[in-house]
């Protein structure tokens, strides 16, 4: 019967639907009333016309007053369109037929398939409209090729046709514009994203320029940065460490609830990091997934470069400690040896006097000291552990990971100290930090001072509640602990604590070089 059109269908919110509602409704009861006011001029009886208005009419209503999304469906649209026909013709035909004045009423399904259904379903309902129009001449022996005849079917294709482009350019400009605001929609979202990258990135650039850069740093700054545009509840930035994931920056509760999406930090195929965003009940982040890639990356960047940095300077260390050592080892090691030989042959001289070999007993003891500080030299230079105390700092951020105080990283290093200066001086440090994090209360701690191989000065100073320290608490050993570490080593540690203004923690040491 009526085929289907629904290539060109609008959409169902389209201003042009509601537009053409109103031509619809206006064409569909002027064709009313025209007919029945022809009908009642025409001398037709009153029974005939009751029955075609009252018909006519109904059919009006109901196709005004059903549901816009009803007279959407292809077979629905159908059904109503012959109705539409059967009706019209049946008026027709018991009011004098070809001469009848609800002749135009009978382009009004015409009208409607056409704007709605389309341009075939509308030809087809003019065709039919035309050969229903034939039939009823030909039953009431009036001409089925009359020129009345001819000129209402030419004037129902004329109307499908003008209906149906319409509707089709109307369609095609309506599609134009949906893909406009799409690419629009699309332009935007590629400038949130670079807009979010280049805060990330400005923000890595200020934090390499006032300070040393740092996992916790970069991590604070690609979540405040993400914040902005994404709507997440929680956020978690961890990087990739020899015992799996540590945490470095946190930013929202921990109690969010929910599984997180979870984001890889990577560059090519190295893994260097994870990023964890907890969605809120109220909004959705599934449709920031581009944003939020386009942050991973320099992100990444950021990470890889602060190992990539760690571990130049590691293999920097590893190869400058090895050739001291073999410089020490083959070199003046062989020379103090072979002084100190020197010295025993001229101690063995008989004709030396008793003071002078008392004075070479002296200088050979000396030899043999700087002989066994070579030995010890060599031994720390050798030692596998290579971490320095900027490195042991660092790591210490990592372990207090986030909530906790932010860590401040401010030490000059030269060289790192002995390896058993080295390993009391961390254990001091590793202790005034954890005391920050577990009694002060702090909020940020700072470690800064000068070190070298020889000597330096560390402080440890946190911003938390602070203490009198003439009223230590009793079974609390920690500054005992760091005194005699730093006794051990020729060192000192003071504090410097008050009430409600924090504390700072110093450590001096001297290493003899003689």
């Amino acid at each position: 019967m009526i085929s289907g059109d629904t290539s060109q269908a609008l959409p169902p919110t389209d201003a042009w639907e509601l537009r053409f509602d109103w031509i619809l409704s206006v064409f569909m009861w002027l064709a009313f009333v025209f007919g029945v006011a022809l009908a009642n001029a025409a001398d037709i009886r009153p029974t005939t016309l009751v029955w075609s208005a009252g018909v006519t009419g109904l059919y009006a209503t109901i196709l005004q007053v059903m549901p816009r999304q009803a007279r959407r469906q292809q077979w629905v649209g159908e059904l109503v369109a012959l109705i539409g026909i059967g009706v019209a013709i049946w008026s027709i035909s018991i009011t004098n037929g070809i001469d009848s004045p609800f002749l135009i009423f009978l382009a009004v399904p015409t009208v409607y398939a056409s704007g709605v259904l389309g341009f075939r379903t509308g030809i087809e309902t003019a065709i039919l409209s035309t050969a229903g129009l034939m039939f009823v001449a030909t039953s009431l022996g009036q001409s089925m090729f009359g020129t009345q005849t001819l000129q209402a079917g030419f004037l129902y294709v004329l109307i499908s046709v003008t209906f149906a482009q319409g509707r089709r350019l109307v369609s095609e400009g309506q599609v134009r514009q949906d893909e406009l605001i799409a690419e629009n929609a699309a332009a935007q979202q590629r400038m949130t994203r670079l807009a979010t990258a280049h805060n990330l990135l400005t923000s890595l650039g200020d934090l390499a320029t006032v300070s040393e850069l740092n996992p916790m740093s970069v991590g604070d700054a690609a979540l405040r940065d993400l914040a902005a545009a994404v709507p997440f509840a929680r956020g978690v930035v961890s990087i990739t460490g020899e015992d799996g994931y540590t945490v470095v920056a946190e930013r929202g509760p921990e109690d969010a609830l929910g599984t997180p999406l979870s984001y890889t930090v990577s560059l090519g195929e190295r893994t260097l990091g994870r990023l964890e965003l907890w969605q809120s009940p109220e909004t959705s982040i599934t449709h920031h997934q581009e944003l939020i890639l386009e942050t991973l990356r320099p992100l990444a960047l950021a990470f890889d470069n602060i190992v990539l940095l760690r571990e130049i300077a590691r293999r920097a260390v590893v190869e400058e400690r090895t050739r001291v050592a073999r410089d020490l080892h083959d070199n003046i090691g062989p020379g103090l040896a072979s002084i100190g030989l020197g010295i025993d042959m001229a101690m063995m001289d008989t004709s030396t006097s008793e003071g002078g070999i008392r004075h070479l007993d002296s200088l050979r003891s000396n030899v043999a000291m700087l002989v066994q500080a070579v030995r010890e030299t060599v031994e720390d230079l050798r030692s596998p552990t290579l971490e320095s105390l900027s490195d042991h700092a660092h790591s210490l951020g990592y372990d207090i990971g986030s909530p906790g105080p932010a860590l401040s990283i401010e030490l000059r290093e030269r060289r790192t100290p002995p390896t058993a200066v080295a390993s009391e001086i961390k254990a001091i440090i590793a202790e005034a930090v954890r005391n920050a994090v577990n009694h002060a209360q702090a909020t940020t701690i700072t470690i800064h001072g000068d070190a070298d191989a020889t000597e330096g000065t560390v402080m440890i100073t946190d911003d938390g509640l602070g203490f009198d320290p003439a009223k230590r608490p009793a079974g609390h050993y920690g500054l005992i602990g760091m005194k005699e570490r730093a006794t051990s080593i020729g060192g000192s540690v003071s504090l410097d604590s008050a009430p409600g203004r924090g504390t700072t923690v110093t450590v001096t040491w001297k290493v003899d070089a003689s």
